[in-house]
């Protein structure tokens, strides 16, 4: 399920820089986004922009298929690796 919540007065702690995780100190970098929409599908964050950004990109559902596509890429890229680094620390040998 495809939901988008539009005119979210400020968005806080959005990471934009691609990085797959962030922890400690680095979290007190984490930055802000005012006037802001919100892309969810299936219940996880698929893309997050100004309003002012919104007009044309909600019309285009194809686009949005490709940002919820890329979306899940990149989590389960991030969950790979968590989940390769919790094994190694708990000892389980990989499948």
């Amino acid at each position: 399920m495809r939901l988008l919540v539009k005119n979210i007065a400020r968005i806080v702690g959005i990471e934009s820089t691609g990085r797959l995780r962030c922890c400690g100190a680095d979290m007190n970098k984490l930055g802000t986004l005012d006037d802001a929409w919100l892309l969810a599908e299936d219940g996880r964050f698929a893309a997050f922009g100004r309003m002012d950004s919104l007009g044309d990109i909600a019309a285009d559902e194809a686009y949005l298929a490709r940002v919820v596509k890329q979306g899940a890429e990149k989590a389960r890229a991030s969950a790979s690796v968590t989940v390769t680094d919790v094994r190694r620390i708990m000892g389980i040998k990989p499948f």
